[in-house]
């Protein structure tokens, strides 16, 4: 496929994307049965028509919102600097999404203002483990004759991300890092997602050599044959994006988000196993809320959920500090994270289905016992 081909053809994909999810909200199915009676409450929630936010279109698929007497309309969230503005203005209730520079400046801008963040972070949403959801990528023909190679080869190149200020610059940070580059390495460039592809491999003077690219439009490109991945490890479970409600909808309607979240977590566990999450049903869901074919989602990296939820402080904090050190934030001192999170809604909702123990859960478990055990003294006889 040539470049020209390719931006026709990338195009014409973001553009029903946008148009899917910029006006009314799919129906929930009409045979869900609804296992939590009450008045049916509509919920706006605001997002990106990407496979990272798959439980929010799996759970409105199977019926989980429908279960509990909600009818979710998804939006298209306008981001920005502010990407959370619209819950304050009650245009949205719900957003997922990511944590970037303009999360923390809105947060410390509404705690100067109110002494409140005006949001919450009710439950966590993706994190990317080897191999990436957002991999590094490089022109193939440039990779395949030599020119570029490996991340080092990047020390004085143009390298992209989608927007500055987003969790995307830490990943870029991350790569470069991964062979003793630093962002003052580089020139640092903002270029959309869609374009990518054309940029790497342009004869312009505007040509990148580096980007972070997200699924599913890396195994697009690179089923054509125009990038290869680079770099796919250089960060590992890390959460990145987050669900987030508004103060009014939580005190206002706290029955309805605590069913929002349980719907949520329910489908959340439905992609938990690769089979499920690679599942002929799984890429028709998302292939209906995307509009990306079932196949590329089948075969593209695939992101992971907490399958109890929970919200990473510390991957919070962590990207807190990283656009803290560069001065991209409004403020000096950190901010506590823990008054942006309120895990009250989240533990009604475990309480109620019950934890999965995951694998980590158990190592931690079985060093504890070991621990124990080499403490107890041995007993007499």
């Amino acid at each position: 496929m040539t470049i020209k081909r390719w931006a026709v053809v990338l195009t014409l994909v973001t553009a029903i994307v946008l148009s899917a999810t910029a006006s009314a909200a799919v129906s929930p199915p009409s045979a869900a049965t609804q296992t939590h009676q009450g008045d049916i409450v509509e919920v706006k929630v605001g997002t990106v028509p990407v496979m990272i936010f798959a439980p929010l279109f799996v759970a409105d698929a199977k019926g989980y919102f429908a279960d509990e007497n909600l009818v979710v309309e998804i939006l298209r969230n306008p981001g920005g600097s502010e990407p959370l503005a619209p819950l304050a203005t009650g245009e949205l209730d719900v957003v997922m999404g990511g944590a970037g520079a303009g999360l923390f400046n809105y947060a410390k801008r509404n705690l100067d203002l109110e002494n409140d963040p005006g949001f919450r972070i009710v439950a966590g949403v993706h994190s990317e483990s080897n191999p990436l959801t957002s991999p590094l990528v490089v022109s193939a023909e440039r990779f395949e004759n030599g020119e570029i190679t490996s991340v080092a080869d990047l020390e004085g190149g143009r390298v992209a991300i989608n927007a500055p200020g987003a969790a995307t610059e830490y990943w870029m940070a991350q790569a470069l890092a991964s062979e003793g580059l630093t962002l003052d390495d580089v020139e640092l460039v903002a270029v959309a997602f869609p374009d990518v592809a054309a940029a790497l491999n342009s004869d312009s003077a505007d040509r990148i050599d580096a980007a972070i690219l997200g699924e599913p439009l890396v195994s697009f490109a690179e089923q054509e044959g125009l990038v290869v991945r680079l770099s796919e490890d250089f960060v590992d479970d890390f959460q990145a994006t987050f669900l987030y409600m508004s103060n009014d909808f939580i005190a206002n309607n706290r029955e309805a988000a605590v069913g929002f979240i349980r719907a949520y977590v329910r489908a959340v566990r439905d992609l938990a196993d690769n089979d499920a999450w690679a599942s002929d049903e799984t890429a028709a869901i998302l292939e209906e809320y995307t509009q990306v074919p079932a196949a590329i989602n089948q075969t593209a990296a695939r992101p992971y959920f907490p399958l109890n939820g929970e919200v990473d402080i510390e991957d919070l904090s962590t990207l807190q500090d990283y656009f803290l050190a560069k001065g991209d934030l409004s403020y000096e001192e950190p901010l506590d994270i823990e008054v942006m999170v309120d895990n009250t809604l989240l533990e009604e909702v475990i309480a109620d289905i019950g934890a999965i123990e995951t694998d980590e859960e158990e190592s931690e478990e079985m060093d504890d016992d070991m621990e124990e055990e080499a403490t107890e003294e041995p007993s007499d006889g």
